[in-house]
């Protein structure tokens, strides 16, 4: 009996000690998931400082480009910087080879789990095409494209000033006019060849399942879409992460104007 007692105690010992040291290990792995997360998000802000050395500045004037020229000697991927007034979202748009490049690489080439705003690779790096589609991840506290969620608050999505989207040569103002959710999946709207090809079916799509929208633009940019004597002017198509499913995603539509063109600004 008296050794069945002390196997027993001996037993209960060997288990909270066990249990002792899986506490220790799993508060070890917490705090060091906290310090990893933070390195992150550092990371993120270390180099949105040192990015906004090469900042463009909005409209026309040709001293808008040499910022962009000199990102570009230093990363050739570099085809724009985006930038979203109210937002923090102010970045240079990079394009790799696939999808995959630019979802773990910063904009200068280095590896960072934030990666970086990017256009699809399918898409031209002109910013020739109907529909144009950029990328980034969602991130907490205003970083990367965070704030596309603001977008989705009728409040906000009235008072929202739009924005600019500057490419080597060209200048446009961004005009966005209708925030929703979407899957990954859907070919329409995360397939830019499709869905440059298929952009009145596309907005009649996006008008049906709208969180918010500016009607007036939207009807301006069906209108312009179904005009075949003019080319209507190219959606800006932004998509990040949004809460639910692995495949959910928050859309942010937007049309790109010329500055200086006649309506550029909201109505």
């Amino acid at each position: 009996m008296r050794l069945a007692e002390a196997l027993l105690k001996l037993l209960n010992t060997i288990i909270s000690l066990l249990l002792g040291a899986l506490l220790v290990i799993a508060g070890f792995f917490c705090v060091y998931a906290i310090w990893d997360a933070q390195q992150v998000y550092q990371q993120v802000d270390d180099l949105a400082v040192s990015l906004q050395a090469f900042r463009p500045g909005t409209g026309a004037q040709e001293e808008t480009r040499p910022g962009l020229a000199e990102l570009q000697q230093m990363n050739p991927d570099v085809c724009g910087w985006l930038t979203l007034e109210g937002t923090a979202i102010d970045y240079p748009v990079l394009q790799g080879r696939t999808n995959l490049v630019y979802l773990s690489t910063d904009a200068f080439g280095k590896y960072s789990l934030a990666g970086s705003i990017f256009l699809d690779s399918r898409n031209s790096r002109e910013a020739d095409d109907p529909y144009l589609l950029v990328y980034g991840h969602h991130m907490d506290d205003h970083r990367m494209f965070g704030d596309l969620e603001l977008y989705l608050d009728r409040a906000f999505f009235d008072a929202q000033q739009g924005g600019a989207f500057l490419t080597p040569r060209r200048s446009f103002r961004v005009l966005p006019f209708l925030c929703m959710s979407a899957k990954e999946t859907e070919q329409l709207f995360f397939d830019p060849e499709l869905a440059s090809l298929s952009l009145p079916a596309l907005l009649d799509e996006a008008e049906r399942r709208a969180v918010c929208l500016d009607k007036g633009l939207l009807e301006e940019m069906k209108a312009a879409a179904q005009d075949e004597s003019r080319e209507p002017p190219p959606v800006l198509a932004m998509a990040t992460c949004a809460e639910g499913a692995a495949e959910d995603r928050t859309l942010l539509l937007a049309a790109l104007r010329p500055f200086g063109e006649e309506g550029e600004a909201r109505g």
